[in-house]
């Protein structure tokens, strides 16, 4: 489900990747990577409040180290997108 939602991610059929997404968090709630690829396409959406959800949740795993930075970049991004860095 993982490599499939990406795909159709890739395609611009974000309606299937973000079903694809939501059906392994059902089945496995702690993925970490589908956190982050689901996040990743509700940041593509533009959807921030639930993208950072996902980052804020994967963050909360034990995720290997890429993934670990590309959750507090993506974080990053969010904050500047919504100027919610702190002074």
């Amino acid at each position: 489900l993982l490599n499939r939602g990406t795909a159709h991610a890739m395609n611009e059929e974000y309606d299937k990747a973000l079903a694809d997404f939501n059906a392994l968090l059902e089945l496995s709630p702690d993925d970490g990577k589908a956190l982050l690829h689901r996040g990743a396409l509700f940041e593509r959406r533009n959807d921030l409040e639930r993208a950072k959800a996902d980052y804020d949740r994967a963050l909360e795993l034990q995720l290997r180290p890429r993934e670990l930075a590309d959750a507090h970049l993506s974080l990053a991004r969010i904050a500047l997108a919504r100027r919610d860095l702190p002074m």
